[in-house]
């Protein structure tokens, strides 16, 4: 069985919302909500409802 390693570095990946932009660094995460790197609507209350 052959396996391919890819040694290369890679770039980090860059999330726009809503006019900021996040860099997102191969193997950390990125999270969105209201306690989150990517904060979302926390002044209200009903986020969680559909």
């Amino acid at each position: 069985m052959n396996v391919l390693i890819n040694t290369a570095p890679v770039d980090p990946l860059i999330v726009e919302f809503c006019g900021e932009e996040y860099e997102v660094v191969p193997g950390r995460t990125l999270t969105a909500g209201r306690e989150a790197d990517i904060v979302v609507d926390e002044d209200t209350a009903y986020l969680h409802r559909r």
